[in-house]
């Protein structure tokens, strides 16, 4: 173990592992390029969660946190699901990409899924899923294809609003 002066901190390394401690305050590691500064990167402990900080050069703020419950926070301090994103000024606040010819999200609960598949600048949402996939061994809803074709029950209608099904009808109600 090694201490600071006033035996408020240590640094213990032993039996594969490295362990950081502050009586004082909150442990962190700090990345730095530079004596200046002070630091460029920061990985901080808090109340048995986690706080990452980037930036450095006097621009350094906190910018992902992992709570206690496990619950990540990408640009709050506060987030309120397993994954919260937030960005003050964005309208686009996150990317999929994949690099293959499709790219597939999915949603899924205890009972089934759906899924959302692109290619070629068109979508496919597929329903009633395998519970616990991306969709797998769904059932095509709706397709919308690159021109802005919307199939229902198919993914390559022939016109602006196409249906398929045994007995397709398309009912308009007035309320």
């Amino acid at each position: 173990s090694v201490f600071n002066d006033i035996k408020t901190a240590a640094v213990e390394i032993g039996s594969g592992r490295i362990e950081l401690s502050r009586s004082d305050s909150v442990s962190y590691i700090d990345f730095k390029t530079g004596s200046v500064e002070d630091f460029d990167c920061r990985i901080q402990q808090f109340g048995n969660g986690l706080r990452f900080y980037t930036g450095g050069q006097g621009n350094t703020g906190e910018r992902l946190r992992i709570n206690s419950d496990g619950d990540v926070g990408i640009g709050t301090d506060a987030p309120d699901f397993p994954l919260h994103i937030f960005h003050p000024t964005s309208n686009n606040i996150a990317l999929f990409e994949s690099g293959d010819a499709f790219a597939t999200m999915g949603l899924s609960d205890s009972n089934g899924s759906v899924s959302f598949l692109t290619t070629l600048g068109s979508l496919r949402i597929g329903v009633n899923g395998d519970a616990g996939t991306i969709g797998s061994n769904s059932t095509l809803a709706i397709g919308i294809k690159n021109n802005g074709y919307v199939g229902i029950g198919t993914d390559n209608p022939d016109d602006l609003l196409e249906l398929v099904g045994t007995d397709p009808v398309l009912k308009l109600h007035d309320i």
